[in-house]
């Protein structure tokens, strides 16, 4: 993998994490009478997100990689990706963020 393709993955994987918690906190505050499948659900969910990110930041590390959020504005979200010492900003549609959100959880 080159080194965006793995500040992509790790980008996706974080915020795929923190949906799965929301989604966690809804279900456990919600009116859902029986939680218990939903919750092992989730629950297999990250930890299997939470294994493959240990390996992401493993390798972002030994490569030199940093993902740095900058901001959003009505359509795009910015990052910095510092890609071993070479830094530059990209944005991303707010629905390609989703799209590979839906896309990593769909292959945990």
């Amino acid at each position: 993998m080159t080194n965006e393709e793995i500040a992509n993955v790790y980008l996706f994987l974080d915020i795929a994490i923190k949906n799965l918690l929301f989604d966690m906190k809804c279900v456990c505050d919600g009116p859902i009478k029986i939680k218990g499948h939903y919750v092992q659900y989730i629950e297999c969910l990250l930890s299997k997100a939470r294994a493959e990110m240990r390996d992401i930041k493993k390798e972002m590390y030994q490569r030199k990689i940093q993902v740095v959020y900058i901001g959003e504005d009505h359509m795009f979200t910015k990052y910095k990706f510092i890609l071993a010492g070479y830094e530059y900003e990209h944005s991303y549609l707010k629905s390609v963020i989703k799209q590979n959100v839906e896309h990593v959880i769909n292959n945990l």
